[in-house]
């Protein structure tokens, strides 16, 4: 198969097998993952209401997830319950989850190629980045907000890369923010950007105000510390 000529078709042909080899215990089951270490989606529509007043509860115990009204609360959850109320639990957790793996192999292709990678290259690192063994341990764990902020990791980067327009930064840098331990990554890349990626402080504007998103975490890892 060429990835030249129809090569966009190939690319998304590659990195949707990729993605269904990942979730073929989910997407060919009957209903969702349940009583396994922190997955909480929830069994039925009405679930999701109750798992909203859980998760929205003020900050408790000494572990910083414990801070139940970070960020990726306040933007997954409202997601979660208009999707289950369209679709229902399993339909809605099948769509998200192909979202989430594909979003990461576009993100890292293009991160690639803005680097000046060759097509296969750049295809084989997209791939390499959706089932790398971090997404795949998150993914059975059903940490599907730090997911997410994985796959929205190397589009952050690749906007700044880029040079594209600012508004483009501040909403990948703002969707990590769905997971608090992405503050570090983010920091570190922009850090590497600016020595080594001739990414100037004054082309980064986008990218700070989007870090501003991490500000409730980090007041809520306070409190819970």
């Amino acid at each position: 198969m060429s990835l030249r000529g129809g090569g966009a078709l190939a690319r998304v042909a590659a990195m949707a097998a990729v993605a269904v080899a990942i979730l073929r215990p989910i997407l060919f089951s009957a209903g969702v993952p349940a009583l396994r270490h922190d997955w909480i989606w929830p069994l039925t529509p009405g679930g999701v209401a109750a798992a909203m007043l859980n998760l929205s509860a003020p900050v408790v115990g000494t572990n910083w997830n414990a801070a139940g009204w970070l960020p990726r609360i306040d933007v997954v959850q409202p997601l979660v319950l208009l999707a289950n109320a369209a679709a229902g639990p399993a339909i809605a957790l099948r769509v998200l989850l192909l979202a989430i793996l594909l979003t990461a192999s576009v993100g890292a292709y293009r991160l690639a190629k803005s680097y000046g990678a060759r097509e296969a290259p750049a295809l084989l690192a997209a791939l390499w980045y959706t089932a790398a063994p971090f997404a795949v341990v998150e993914l059975v764990a059903g940490h599907l907000w730090i997911l997410a902020a994985y796959a929205a990791f190397p589009h952050a980067v690749e906007a700044l890369l880029a040079r594209r327009r600012w508004y483009a930064a501040f909403f990948w840098f703002a969707t990590t923010a769905i997971d608090v331990h992405f503050l570090g990554f983010d920091l570190l890349a922009m850090l590497a950007l600016a020595l080594v990626g001739g990414v100037r402080p004054r082309e980064m504007g986008g990218a700070f105000a989007g870090l501003c998103a991490f500000v409730p975490s980090l007041i809520g890892v306070a409190f819970a510390a």
